[in-house]
Parts: C-alpha cells; structure tokens; sequence
C-alpha cells in the first residue's frame, strides 16, 4: 500500500528538523537523496502533535528504513510516509 498512514518508524534515524508539513517532510526525504549518496532516505516520520514539554511538533524524521512500524505513543500524532520501491 502507498500513501500516508498514522504510525511511527522506528528505525534508524539519518536527520531530523522540524518542517511545516508532512508533504515538506517527504520533500526533504527527496532533496537528501538527490544529495547524499549512501543511505538513502526510505521514508519519514513527522510528529504532527506531540506534547508541549517534548518540543517534537512538527519535527520531520528522515528513516534509513521501513521495517519496524509502530502505533504513536499516547499524546502523540505521528505521520508516517514510505517511499515506492
């Protein structure tokens, strides 16, 4: 399946920043790998709400990988998005 699900991606972490949008978290995805050679970036996770005290809203994940996939923790709404193969 495509698209964007309600999750998170754990695995490890190759960047992270804070973006307005999910859509401007995948775009950073797709400028690091027309930069960076080596680990591609597979995929994202941005948290679109988290809890004040994390300082996490709007913080865009660059994964390395896909694989292990989570439920958000309570509190949290995380957005995830995975490259096409």
């Amino acid at each position: 399946a495509n698209g964007c699900t309600e999750m998170t991606i754990s695995d490890d972490t190759l960047k992270d920043f804070t973006t307005e949008s999910l859509v401007k978290c995948i775009q950073q995805c797709e400028s690091y790998n027309d930069i960076i050679t080596g680990s591609e970036c597979q995929g994202v996770s941005w948290d679109a709400n988290a809890p004040a005290r994390s300082n996490h809203t709007h913080r865009c994940f660059l994964k390395n990988a896909t694989s292990i996939r989570k439920s958000a923790p309570d509190g949290w709404t995380i957005m995830s998005a995975v490259r096409n193969a």
